[in-house]
């Protein structure tokens, strides 16, 4: 059967070092494993893994489409359209999250919507195939702005820290920018403690209020005081449709 596949390949000198440390060699497969052995609609499959000439390397479902960073959504059409979206991603990462797998890479370039409007999202964090988000040279791109503080600052993370980046990618995609895009330069994630978030509701008068609650609870620095799991996240959406729907019903009578 012919298909399509995405095949990535760790460069020989990162792969050396997993393959010749029995602990790193061990917990990197397991975590190839572990990501493998989740099958939802909304994440792409990871077929197959090994090591060939000294490089490891997996295989995973191929997505056609366009990512969320160049999605462009009607102003009419944008409160709805983003809720659709969290949602299908909140409970696709709570499936993962369930099997004890978390994403700890999620970003707008890892979220795809194929021409049929399915959503997919790739590329689970795995060591040594994604940057390590703390060094220089993922610190000159953009990608750290979708992590969270724990994970840039510390080094370390949980479920909670995805749930700070799904903060992030769904602000962005109401306002239309990144919740730390102000007059004021971030240059590093040292920065970000310093920084004042603008409201939704200050940035575009048209958005629900509700989401300001729902942002600034995903997006706060402490990951304590953030929701605590997917679930809850969920929740908040849902009642969020709730109160979308019941102002539509009051504006049609």
């Amino acid at each position: 059967m012919d298909r399509q596949i995405i095949m990535k390949i760790m460069l020989p000198q990162a792969s050396a070092a997993f393959l010749q440390n029995e602990r790193k060699r061990n917990h990197l497969f397991e975590r190839i494993k572990s990501v493998g052995r989740v099958s939802h609609p909304y994440l792409a499959f990871l077929h197959d893994m090994g090591e060939h000439e000294g490089m490891v390397y997996f295989t995973r479902e191929y997505v056609d489409g366009k990512n969320l960073s160049d999605l462009n959504i009607p102003e009419d059409q944008r409160d709805a359209e983003v809720l659709m979206l969290l949602q299908k991603i909140v409970r696709a990462l709570k499936y993962a999250h369930d099997k004890g797998v978390v994403f700890m890479n999620l970003k707008p370039g890892n979220i795809w919507l194929s021409d049929a409007q399915e959503l997919k999202i790739t590329d689970f964090r795995i060591p040594g195939f994604n940057e390590d988000p703390t060094t220089a040279n993922v610190l000159a791109t953009s990608h750290w702005r979708y992590q969270a503080p724990e994970i840039l600052l510390e080094g370390k993370g949980d479920a909670r820290s995805d749930i700070y980046s799904m903060g992030v990618i769904g602000y962005e995609l109401l306002a239309g920018r990144h919740p730390y895009t102000t007059s004021r330069s971030i240059n590093s994630p040292q920065d970000i403690p310093k920084m004042r978030i603008t409201s939704l509701s200050d940035v575009d008068k048209r958005h629900h209020r509700a989401w300001d609650k729902f942002v600034m609870r995903a997006l706060h620095l402490d990951a304590d005081r953030r929701f605590q799991s997917l679930e809850e996240m969920d929740e908040e959406l849902r009642a969020i449709q709730a109160e979308m729907l019941e102002k539509a019903l009051k504006v049609v009578r």
